[in-house]
């Protein structure tokens, strides 16, 4: 599947200025943000989706941990 983004040029050359410093493309680099934001949102959505189904058991016993 072929993506293209419009990027815009400050952001461009922030990326190319730390991909070099990183000893790599600024595709590779670009890529690796990509994927580290897809995991965290992945991440972050498991976590709430977790809390959900906690909430909902936690209503359906009426256990809780109580607040000090």
């Amino acid at each position: 599947m072929a993506v293209s983004l419009r990027v815009p040029e400050d952001v461009k050359k922030r990326v190319d200025r730390l991909a070099e410093a990183r000893d790599t493309t600024a595709h590779a680099f670009m890529l690796e943000a990509i994927r580290d934001k897809v995991e965290a949102e992945e991440a972050r959505a498991a976590f709430h989706k977790e809390a959900q189904a906690r909430l909902v058991r936690m209503k359906k016993s009426g256990k809780g941990i109580p607040a000090a």
